[in-house]
């Protein structure tokens, strides 16, 4: 199992801590802990998330949630959190990472396909990727060319001040996750998005 990142919420500064249950870092580590160990995963690899949620101190706290569920050791210096994960399952490459730029409209698949085509440019320096996944957007969306695939996983936090600032029509999350198998060197994707009841706005009768 792997988690792009903003695993916690951070302190809302800029909000001074309004959206948060709680500010206590502690107390959004443990309960990421809890949440993750639900899973029952045989190996869980963590990405840093924006430094604005998890920095403190200078490291990201992933690392140290990492350390709390006792997740792979995948950054420098046996950090159990990375920028960056290259993953090989079946002769098949994954690069996992967390920011990817916002699309929106009829652009909302423009960030991702940029994003695999500088893969492509830059595949001698790093490795060749067969499928790009980010998280950060906290939307759903997959792009297909004929050698690689690409998909922004769904997230699982609700609208915010902010995105209902940036457009509370453009920015609306949805919740999920994706699962992803291997065999005779195809790649099979299943797509979990929930349309939870909860998540709608109140309507106001009068």
């Amino acid at each position: 199992m792997v988690c792009c990142g903003d695993a916690i919420d951070g302190q809302g500064t800029k909000t001074r801590g309004t959206e948060q249950w709680s500010t206590d870092l502690e107390d959004q580590l443990f309960a990421a802990a809890d949440l993750l160990r639900m899973f029952k995963a045989d190996k869980v690899l963590l990405i840093n998330g924006t430094g604005y949620h998890v920095d403190a101190g200078g490291r990201p706290l992933e690392s140290i949630l990492g350390e709390l569920i006792s997740a792979e050791v995948v950054g420098p210096y046996g950090s159990r959190s990375a920028e960056e994960i290259f993953l090989r399952i079946g002769g098949k490459t994954f690069h996992f990472a967390h920011h990817i730029e916002i699309g929106s409209g009829w652009y909302k698949t423009t960030p991702l396909a940029r994003e695999l085509v500088f893969a492509l440019l830059n595949e001698t320096s790093k490795h060749r990727v067969d499928v790009v996944l980010r998280g950060h957007v906290h939307y759903f969306v997959g792009v297909e060319f004929s050698r690689q695939r690409g998909y922004i996983v769904p997230c699982w936090q609700m609208q915010t001040r902010y995105m209902i600032r940036r457009g509370p029509f453009r920015m609306v999350p949805e919740f999920g996750a994706l699962r992803f198998g291997v065999k005779d060197g195809s790649i099979n994707v299943q797509k979990f998005i929930f349309k939870l009841e909860e998540t709608k706005p109140q309507v106001i009768q009068l």
